[in-house]
């Protein structure tokens, strides 16, 4: 039950912290670097592209990264891209073209590690938890959980972030929503279970690199044996 609501947090967070640049981005874009009204939609043209790409190179990937790995990973990348999206004014960069393209370009990436985990995940806890209830029951319910984490958040972004944005520079407005997903994607990790995850790969792939080393020296040993048996003859 805590992973499925963690989980829906998450939902919320990502889609929140996704669509809350939506209000305010295109006075920023139109303020600082000369760009009409009409042309403002082709930098969220970046963020679909690197979407749809990723969806190819994750495709490559499939089962390499766990479900609750690519939550972090989705939390992580959306906290930094809005830390960086204008970026923050204690950081002293004034806003430019780069770093712009990048934290859209980061938003496509994170949205869809979060688009391709969120439902598996609250779907195996539930399996694990339940299983003696019918998975299609299960996931129906779980879809419209998922769904509702999407419109909420989405419904949620544009009016925090304006409200911020009346009271502080747009670059400001963003890092601190982008802080309190950083918040969030660390209780997610301890408390979800993330980091232990994390942890448990690390000991795995210890674990075989210990195997490895192990079989590479067996075999160093026999070419050694054989070797004297040779010179011996």
């Amino acid at each position: 039950m805590r992973t499925t609501l963690m989980d829906f947090i998450s939902i919320f967070i990502a889609y929140f912290a996704s669509s809350s640049i939506d209000p305010t981005l295109s006075n920023f874009i139109t303020s600082n670097f000369s760009v009409s009204d009409a042309n403002v939609g082709f930098f969220f043209c970046i963020t679909t592209s690197c979407f749809t790409v990723s969806i190819l190179i994750l495709s490559r990937f499939k089962g390499v990264l766990k479900y609750k790995v690519l939550i972090l990973l989705n939390l992580l990348i959306l906290a930094f891209s809005l830390f960086a999206i204008g970026p923050i004014s204690v950081l002293h960069i004034p806003p430019n073209f780069a770093n712009l393209s990048l934290s859209l370009a980061l938003i496509g990436v994170g949205l869809l590690f979060g688009m391709v985990s969120f439902l598996p995940d609250m779907a195996a806890d539930a399996f694990m938890k339940a299983p003696y209830l019918e998975k299609s029951h299960v996931l129906d319910k779980l879809s419209a959980l998922l769904a509702l984490g999407v419109w909420s958040g989405r419904a949620a972004g544009p009016p925090i972030s304006g409200y911020l944005r009346d009271h502080m520079e747009f670059q400001d407005s963003e890092a601190i929503i982008g802080f309190v997903v950083f918040i969030y994607m660390l209780a997610f990790g301890v408390y979800g279970g993330g980091f232990q995850l994390i942890k448990n790969i690390k000991k795995k792939t210890n674990r075989i690199e210990a195997i490895l080393i192990e079989s590479e020296m067996i075999e160093a040993k026999r070419s050694f044996y054989y070797l004297e048996e040779e010179e011996t003859f």
